[in-house]
């Protein structure tokens, strides 16, 4: 069993300061110190040999390492994922819940809810086109205009890099320095403006489609929780039961999986999902219900 002080002299191993390992063999530092002086920022100051690019990789690595579990992936397609499967459990199950109330078959219920998956899927699936293709096409508008900016009027967006540099307490003299490589390289120049001015970056091309077929496919398998009693039962009022239970341990499951790409706590993830979207199929079969009494009133 490894001591506190071996621990602390970087003979065993520590997940803490593990990946520092190999900037110390090339600095001469024991992993722990430099552990220690990245944290405080002053790694560089005191010890001069880290001002070498390799050093500098190898701390931007091992910090990468260190902090590997504590970034979550946000991507586009897991966010569309997301999108479509809440969507899928919720709207479904509303409506098979609301016909529950009119029909006894559950298949008059099985075909009226497959439609509504196969016209919400394609809704769904359009909507997640056309706002892929949004984004692609405002970042290609942007980058137009910024390199027109940087053709035809130089000198504005010159004073705009100041302007971002200098909340930092950059000095002017670096950043002549960065203006200098900017002027020799335009294309440089307008891919910081378009990161650091206008807060893009370049959307996957191909995303259109990603999202579509991401979209639409997750809601109508989304879709398919709910109704999966009614397939199995032929009474429409015990299916509806068993669609709840289902249901709602799908939304669980399904913010138990979402935290692990968002990085929340599983089960308040879980929990928050069943809650909200319990709720929201809770008010559309509400509102289905009322639509129903109406109807028989009115007959």
């Amino acid at each position: 069993m490894q001591s506190q002080r071996d621990v602390e002299n970087g003979t065993c191993w520590n997940p803490d300061t593990a990946p520092y390992s190999a900037v110390g063999e090339t600095t001469g530092l024991r992993a722990p110190e430099l552990a220690q002086l990245a944290a405080t920022g002053s790694v560089r100051h005191q010890h001069p040999v880290l001002h070498s690019s390799r050093a500098r990789q190898l701390i931007l690595e091992a910090h990468h390492a260190r902090h590997q579990e504590k970034h979550s992936d946000s991507s586009g397609a897991v966010q569309d994922a997301i999108l479509g499967a809440a969507d899928g459990l919720t709207v479904p199950f509303a409506l098979a819940a609301g016909l529950s109330g009119a029909f006894t078959k559950s298949s008059y219920i099985v075909l009226a809810v497959l439609s509504e998956l196969v016209a919400g899927g394609i809704s769904m699936g359009l909507g997640g086109w056309l706002a892929g293709r949004s984004e692609v096409q405002t970042f290609e508008s942007e980058r137009e205009r910024e390199e027109r900016e940087v053709q035809h009027t130089p000198l504005a967006e010159e004073a705009e890099i100041y302007e971002i540099f200098r909340p930092f307490g950059v000095p002017e003299s670096a950043i002549e320095s960065v203006l200098a490589h900017f002027r020799e390289h335009p294309r440089d120049w307008v891919d910081f403006m378009m990161k650091f001015e206008l807060g893009l970056s370049e959307p996957d091309r191909n995303r259109p489609w990603r999202s579509a077929l991401t979209v639409g496919g997750s809601y109508v398998l989304g879709g398919l929780v709910p109704l999966i009693p009614y397939l199995l039962i032929s009474d429409a009022r015990e299916a509806l039961m068993w669609s709840i239970l289902f249901t709602f341990l799908a939304l669980l499951l399904f913010g138990w999986v979402k935290a692990g790409f968002t990085g929340q706590s599983r089960w308040k993830s879980a929990i928050e999902t069943a809650a909200v979207g319990g709720c929201a199929a809770a008010a559309a079969f509400g509102v289905a219900r009322w639509f129903d009494s109406l109807t028989s009133l009115s007959t």
